[in-house]
């Protein structure tokens, strides 16, 4: 475990193809952590060419959050995000003090490290 005096979360953004994989891949393994995506369509199933989802090479032998786990009728929210990036960043937190979040889906950036107003989910 890394000794930090408080957890830190690093975010890498921007577009696609502009080379954050790569670099989260780089930080990560330098600091011996894990990555969450934070792209709004690399959680689904069946789409890796259409959202540009890193192959596992790409991945480096880095484990990476919330990639690839929904199929792609399910709902997912920028809340349902939130929850769930909160849960695995207090993991990491927990276990290694840093934790890496990479996707150019700003609203869940937003949601994460800003918080999201409670607003009920409309079917």
């Amino acid at each position: 475990m890394n000794k930090l005096d408080k957890p830190i979360l690093i975010v890498i953004t921007g577009p696609t193809a502009s080379g954050k994989s790569a670099l989260a891949v780089e930080v990560a393994r330098r600091l011996d952590t894990e990555i969450i995506s934070s792209d709004s369509r690399q959680i689904y199933h069946g789409i890796p060419i259409v959202t540009a989802t890193p192959t596992t090479e790409e991945m480096g032998g880095i484990r990476h959050h919330l990639i690839d786990i929904l199929p792609l009728d399910a709902y997912y929210s920028a809340s349902e995000f939130e929850q769930d990036a909160l849960r695995i960043s207090d993991g990491l937190f927990a276990s290694r003090g840093v934790a890496v979040v990479c996707g150019g889906s700003m609203m869940y950036v937003d949601a994460l490290c800003n918080g999201i107003d409670d607003i009920p989910t409309v079917p």
